[in-house]
């Protein structure tokens, strides 16, 4: 971008260049093993999920890992409630998106905002 338009709108920018079937994100501070996204496509593609996210692991500046977070199903009511999906684990299918389904310009949790959305669907 030739300015700051916040994460929000950068990544909607991102996604309405991308060519894939599949839209997976990860922040700059994050990062992901090895065959995370051929796992996770597979997995997608066996249980015809539209939308996923994985576990991960809480690692500090040492690298040393001081938590983490397991991926479960969560309903609409249960993802109100708080929100511990990391976006770096989250892969959703393209066709998803449109221009009522996208990330909002909020400059702080804008990716909780598109889950709770999108959970409303389920």
């Amino acid at each position: 971008n030739n300015k700051n338009l916040g994460a929000g709108e950068s990544r909607n920018i991102g996604i309405k260049f991308s060519k894939g079937s599949y839209i997976a994100f990860i922040d700059s501070d994050d990062e992901w093993h090895i065959n995370k996204l051929e796992k996770q496509i597979s997995f997608m593609n066996k249980n015809n999920f539209l939308i996923s996210h994985t576990s991960y692991n809480i690692i500090n500046f040492e690298d040393k890992i001081i938590g983490r977070r397991t991926a479960k199903t969560l309903s609409h009511e249960e993802l109100i409630k708080s929100c511990d999906i990391g976006l770096s684990s989250v892969m959703i299918k393209k066709d998803l998106f449109d221009d009522k389904t996208r990330f909002t310009k909020l400059t702080t949790k804008e990716d909780y905002v598109l889950w709770l959305k999108l959970s409303m669907f389920r």
